[in-house]
């Protein structure tokens, strides 16, 4: 008898089909998947924020700092708004579809990340015009915090899902 039911991917599939194309939305993240990749993306884009920083600012000498100590928050200003170029990309082409990815694999939908999201980066942006707004930044980042430390610990769906076939039990029958 013939069924008709689709394969599993393999792993080497899967593998090529979500590191190679990050940007892709659909599919499933295992936290295993989801955390080496935010780790490597993290690490990487750090060190490009590093190295644009380095090329773009000049900090002040202590002479300055204690002539003018708004010298240094302008700096911490100008350095916010640098990280800026490198955060806004990196959110919506890795950090985004990571993080929907692992939604799907424990069976949210990836609204909820995308709003929180859309509405961190807008306050990055409010943050980087006026440092004032800090307190903002940190409140608006709380819900991202918690839903982030759901994403990193809890177990997968077993089997198939809407979003598809569990990478991690891929065998199990719901």
């Amino acid at each position: 008898m013939s069924d008709n039911t689709p394969n599993p991917p393999q792993k080497s599939e899967v593998v090529e089909t979500t590191w190679l194309k990050p940007s892709l939305f659909g599919g499933r993240f295992t936290r295993k998947q989801y955390f080496g990749r935010l780790l490597l993306a993290s690490i990487i884009l750090g060190i490009l924020n590093s190295i644009l920083q380095a090329i773009l600012l000049t900090p002040p000498t202590w002479v300055e700092m204690m002539r003018n100590p708004s010298s240094f928050e302008s700096l911490q200003q100008q350095a916010r708004q640098v990280s800026l170029i490198i955060n806004i990309p990196a959110s919506i082409f890795f950090y985004l579809p990571f993080c929907i990815k692992r939604a799907h694999d424990i069976g949210h939908k990836g609204t909820f990340i995308t709003t929180l999201l859309i509405i961190g980066l807008i306050s990055q942006v409010l943050v980087a015009v006026s440092y004032d707004l800090i307190a903002l930044e940190v409140l608006v980042g709380i819900p991202g915090l918690i839903y982030g430390l759901i994403l990193l610990f809890k177990d997968s769906e077993k089997g198939t899902n809407a979003y598809g076939t569990s990478t991690k039990y891929p065998d199990t029958t719901v």
